[in-house]
């Protein structure tokens, strides 16, 4: 699963930079639905949304508002500060995703405006809890950007697929399937498209995404934030 999460969650994520703007154009861009431009305690984050295989960016697809019978739904809320929501049935070989971006794109989708340097930080895990995890499991991407100038295409300046696995150069995925606080260090997670040798380079770390499959879904995602290696949380 977590290798289709991660190939297909790009178009979702350019969606997100076009709507909101960013915080290097835009210190106050407004949310709108699918979308929470610079959720409120979730630090570094400048964009939470949902993403699913409707359709990529939600500013940019009306079928997301009024998904046709049968189809993926995903809807997000943000019940209160530090805590964003996912809800929504996925369809068979379907997909859905809650995702946190870091980087931050222009509105052409052309530029990479900001990136994020996680290593800079310190930073080398990030933790989290996950509330009501549908009992197919959530599981964790990521992306980092790899590229300034895109002028062909926003997908052209990053590098997707990055899935935690069960341990440094392990090709087990993790799937988190029971509620409670987890930990995703950034040694855990490997490249899962065939032919694509980059790293993980956390000093440009793009997104990081939670994704479900198919059936029924409603979990929420709380406390997130990043970590050093002695496990003190790092912040703004």
């Amino acid at each position: 699963m977590i290798k289709r999460l991660s190939m297909v969650l790009l178009a979702g994520i350019l969606g997100l930079a076009s709507a909101c703007g960013g915080s290097s154009e835009d210190p106050n861009c407004a949310s709108a639905e699918g979308f929470d431009c610079h959720p409120s305690g979730l630090p570094f984050v400048e964009v939470a949304g949902a993403a699913s295989d409707l359709c990529g960016g939600y500013d940019q697809c009306p079928l997301a508002a009024h998904p046709p019978a049968g189809s993926t739904t995903a809807t997000l809320t943000q019940p209160q500060a530090g805590k964003v929501c996912l809800s929504g049935t996925v369809a068979t070989n379907g997909w859905a995703q809650l995702v946190l971006q870091f980087a931050v794109f222009n509105k052409q989708f052309t530029k990479i405006v900001k990136t994020f340097d996680a290593d800079a930080l310190g930073i080398t895990q990030a933790a989290f809890t996950i509330d009501s995890p549908p009992s197919s499991g959530v599981a964790v991407g990521a992306a980092i950007t790899t590229n300034f100038d895109c002028p062909a295409s926003g997908f052209d300046c990053i590098t997707y697929g990055f899935g935690l696995m069960t341990a440094p150069l392990s090709n087990v995925p993790v799937t988190f399937t029971a509620p409670g606080p987890q930990v995703a260090p950034f040694v855990d997670f490997q490249q899962t498209r065939s032919g694509v040798s980059q790293t993980f380079d956390t000093s440009a770390l793009q997104h990081i995404v939670f994704g479900v499959a198919m059936g029924d879904y409603d979990f929420c995602l709380r406390d997130f934030k990043f970590l050093d290696a002695a496990g003190n949380e790092v912040k703004p």
